[in-house]
């Protein structure tokens, strides 16, 4: 074994601690980065194997009504390899425990498979052939609701209450995410869906014969766009409400951004993590070489080369790497399979697939070695470039200052130069070594910054939240009509005695369109225009009242689609097409959402009609509102606003806290290692001057107290830094994980900067403690003879 290489495994023992701290960086940063990017890319290929399995539509169509023998003359467009005709209907449904929620009711075919939109049976049987009062039950329902095959449940029908038996349980590509016209995720609590034989849904619904969606599935290479137009073309006499590629709707969109903004925080974080891992190991590296600066300058002295000593640092940074990343790609890859499944779980995906990418392996392994390489060959490079004799010097570069310099804060603040020595030395020290000062202010800055960014993601997800169910929905309940009704039949039901007030709306999905261009799809809420049920505000934070004319814009017009006030957007909906010129924008968490006075809407598109009620309860809650309100006439179903959000925290938000929850881990763990670093390494270039100070009669307390004093004041200055550079980071994580279904500032709450804050400075009165135990036990003749150091 060589000389130099005897020096390495000897500079890794004196210093494992540091050496396992700076490793561990690496590995967190290649085990974020493995386990998050591979669990993106397992949903991205999860989500797309689901839908080729269970075939997927790539077109549907909706119309008002149309004929099953339609499908003869759709078959013949170009380009078409499948279609099918169904009727999708919506409806009440008593559950086994006597609950009653609003359901979707989709027509299937007895006996066998559609060939378009199948679905995974999870339990029991298929709906068998000749089926009548059968059903299979959606996934997010029977899971909510314990329900299992054999079951019986009652579906309301124009002839009243039919009674179902539960063959099986069911998944569908079509249902990752339960959506309905009006929302965009639907609770289990509220709302399910049933799959039920066409034939019965049909004759039991008045629709002999009839359907009111078409499904196509494309050949391969044929554009869809074009054949939808066709199939537009053939359909137009039976009203088509509208017609949307299968991975357009809103259910679908909303899961591909989501999916993608996962992406964006898997390289994120990561990313992140890894600079800061390459800045710590610079900075220790730069420490060493400059403590080491005799030993590399006696070993120029003795000709050994500038190339042999540049490989002997390498050779730490890189073992640093090889040990730090393939640890991390290990330990990521299993935590990958367990982030995929529960987020899977979490958003409804029945069919899970993991991928194994060696090019990221490969990448993340590079990206390691380079960054560690870069971080190590600067400092060293440095220091070869000059005299063996000007390297051994003992301040290189920072030019001689006397020991008993007086601060520059001392010559501001003269009262100070009184000060008792625990607190004048540390002042001194800082001032006397600049280097050393900037670097210890760096460490713990980063620490400061790490945790306030993973801070920060839970932090605007929970405001975000918190905006949208005490700000913007005031109501307690939304009642759905089965059909549209007159405004005065809605206005004429504020007698009921659970009702404290109400207001009528038409809410129906739309397009979006500015000069002939699509913006994209979402919902027009038209409500009265003194609505107290529903909050709109500014991004300002103002309060804002609905306009005469016009609309307010949810804000993501304006933040990604570029839209501005005064324009004028064409709102194409089932009810006639709008021409809104835009008065504003308000505060909204998602989707694309355009909000219109009740009265010109209706006057616009020549209706008097609305859909639903929002209602403020007068006192019952819950399960008890809900069948006080399924008493209105013409009720379908009752979403619960507190349901609602219940589901939305616990399940939605659930994984996010998980995922959040992993990160603040991450940073915390990072923090650690950051800071411990930064402490032992200031600890050890300042040994020989603590023996010294031991040495004239000074007590362990003095230096405990120098000690301390400095690392605090040092934490307090980083304070500023770390906070401003983790504020800005989180805007930038919430920009890049923002789009038209989800849009949120960045927000970190006072809490989350004191846990931080103060986290941090216990993290440094912690991390000091095992170099104090190495100063209590300091050999003083062996430190002073030592003229290494």
């Amino acid at each position: 074994m060589s000389t130099l290489h005897r020096k390495l495994l000897r500079d890794i023992v004196a210093g494992k601690a540091r050496f396992f701290a700076v490793t561990f960086l690496v590995f967190l940063s290649l085990c974020l980065f493995l386990s998050t990017w591979l669990s993106y890319r397992s949903l991205d290929h999860s989500y797309s194997y689901a839908s080729e399995e269970l075939k997927y539509n790539d077109i549907i169509i909706k119309v008002a009504e149309a004929p099953d023998s339609v499908v003869d003359g759709l078959e013949g467009i170009e380009g078409v390899d499948a279609v099918i005709s169904r009727l999708v209907l919506g409806s009440g449904c008593y559950l086994p425990n006597g609950e009653n929620i609003v359901c979707q009711l989709v027509g299937m075919p007895a006996g066998e498979q559609p060939p378009l939109n199948q679905v995974l049976v999870e339990g029991g049987e298929y709906l068998p052939a000749g089926a009548t009062n059968s059903c299979l039950v959606e996934v997010h329902l029977s899971d909510y609701y314990n329900i299992a095959p054999g079951a019986t449940l009652q579906v309301v029908a124009p002839e009243g209450k039919q009674a179902m038996q539960v063959e099986g349980t069911a998944a569908s590509a079509e249902f990752f995410i339960v959506s309905t016209e009006k929302t965009m995720i639907a609770t289990p609590r509220n709302y399910g869906v049933l799959f039920v034989p066409q034939n019965w849904l049909q004759q039991s619904f008045g629709w002999e014969g009839n359907s009111n969606q078409f499904c196509f599935r494309v050949k391969e290479g044929a554009d869809a766009q074009a054949v939808m137009e066709a199939a537009e073309k053939e359909l137009s006499q039976y009203s088509v409400l509208y017609a949307s590629l299968g991975d357009d709707t809103e259910a679908r969109q909303l899961l591909d951004l989501d999916v993608e903004g996962f992406r964006e925080i898997s390289l994120f974080f990561p990313i992140l993590f890894l600079i800061v891992a390459a800045l710590s190991l610079y900075m220790i590296l730069t420490r060493m070489v400059h403590m080491q600066r005799r030993q590399i300058g006696t070993m120029m002295a003795l000709g050994l080369g500038r190339r042999r000593i540049t490989v002997h640092y390498l050779s730490y940074a890189l073992l640093v790497g090889v040990v730090g990343a393939v640890a991390g790609l290990i330990v990521g890859y299993f935590v990958a399979g367990w982030l995929t499944h529960e987020y899977a779980k979490s958003i409804g995906i029945p069919l899970v697939s993991m991928v194994m990418e060696w090019e990221a392996v490969v990448e993340g392994l590079v990206v390691a070695l380079a960054a560690c390489f870069l971080s190590s060959i600067l400092p060293i490079r440095r220091l070869l470039k000059l005299k063996p004799a000007v390297v051994m010097q003992e301040e290189i570069g920072e030019g001689k200052v006397l020991v008993d310099h007086v601060s520059l804060i001392e010559r501001i603040i003269s009262p100070l130069y009184r000060l008792k020595a625990t607190w004048k030395m540390p002042l001194r020290n800082l001032s006397r070594n600049r280097r050393r000062a900037l670097l210890n202010i760096m460490g713990i800055t980063f620490a400061f910054m790490l945790v306030l960014v993973s801070m920060a993601l839970l932090d605007s997800m929970d405001d975000a939240f918190s905006f949208y169910y005490n700000d913007f929905v005031r109501y307690d309940a939304n009642v759905y009509f089965s059909s549209p009704v007159p405004l005065d039949d809605a206005s004429g039901l504020s007698g009921i005695s659970a009702v404290k007030g109400l207001e009528p709306y038409l809410m129906v999905p739309c397009k979006f369109q500015k000069a002939g261009d699509t913006l994209g799809e979402g919902l027009l809420r038209a409500v009265p225009q003194n609505s107290d049920l529903l909050g709109l505000y500014g991004t300002d934070g103002q309060k804002m009242q609905l306009p005469d004319q016009g609309a307010l814009l949810a804000n993501w017009f304006r933040d990604g689609l570029g839209v501005k006030v005064g324009d004028t957007v064409k709102v194409v909906t089932s009810v006639g097409s709008m021409d809104m010129k835009v008065e504003g924008f308000v505060k909204q968490i998602g989707g694309l959402a355009v909000f219109a006075n009740l009265s010109w809407v209706q006057q616009t598109a020549g209706t008097d009609l609305v859909n639903g009620l929002l209602v403020a309860s007068s006192g019952s809650q819950g399960d008890e509102l809900r069948d006080d309100l399924m008493q209105i006439p013409g009720a379908a179903g009752v979403e619960i606003t507190e349901f609602t959000e219940e589901m939305m925290r616990d399940e939605m938000m659930g994984m996010m806290y998980i995922f959040a929850g992993m990160m603040i881990l991450f940073a915390v763990a990072m923090a650690l290692a950051l800071v411990y670093n930064t402490i032992s390494i200031a600890y050890l270039e300042r040994e020989k001057e603590i023996s010294v100070m031991l040495a004239l009669g000074s007590r362990m307390k003095l230096v405990t107290g120098v000690f301390t004093v400095e690392n605090l004041i040092v934490a307090v200055i980083a304070v500023i830094p770390g906070v401003l550079a983790g504020y800005g980071l989180s805007v930038l994580m919430m920009k890049l994980f923002s789009n038209e279904f989800f849009s949120a500032p960045a927000v970190i709450r006072g809490a989350s900067y004191a846990v931080t804050i103060l986290g941090v400075l216990l993290v440094v009165l912690l991390a000091e403690l095992p170099s104090l135990r190495r100063a209590g036990r300091i050999n003083l003749a062996d430190i002073i003879r030592d003229r290494s150091r």
